[in-house]
């Protein structure tokens, strides 16, 4: 079963994703993993019955027709993320106002 998010909280995800790449440096690539890590930092995706991970975070994104690429890791591991350009043409479409600086967890290379 594919999960889906109503606009205002897809919103919501995206101005989280764009304040967690911006706390980052806006780095090239970004893996699923990462990128819950840091999310569910934020309160909002950890609570309740909602808790984030890669699996829904890429069915979320898909409502925008946007599909995870797979990139080795350095333990030769394929991950699925996504290219900052590609995430940062869906800030400048669907996000007001500029990011901020959030909690972001340590990132292991």
């Amino acid at each position: 079963m594919n999960k889906t998010l109503k606009p205002e909280k897809l919103e919501l995800l995206l101005r989280d994703i764009r304040n967690v790449l911006h706390t980052r440096g806006n780095p090239a690539w970004v893996t699923l993993v990462d990128l819950c890590a840091d999310l569910k930092l934020q309160g909002r995706w950890r609570a309740g019955w909602f808790s984030l991970n890669p699996y829904h975070l890429g069915n979320y994104l898909r409502q925008f027709y946007l599909e995870p690429e797979w990139r080795p890791d350095s333990a030769g591991i394929s991950r699925g993320g996504y290219r900052f350009e590609v995430l940062d043409n869906l800030f400048s479409r669907y996000v007001e106002g500029p990011p901020i600086k959030v909690a972001v967890t340590e990132v292991k290379p």
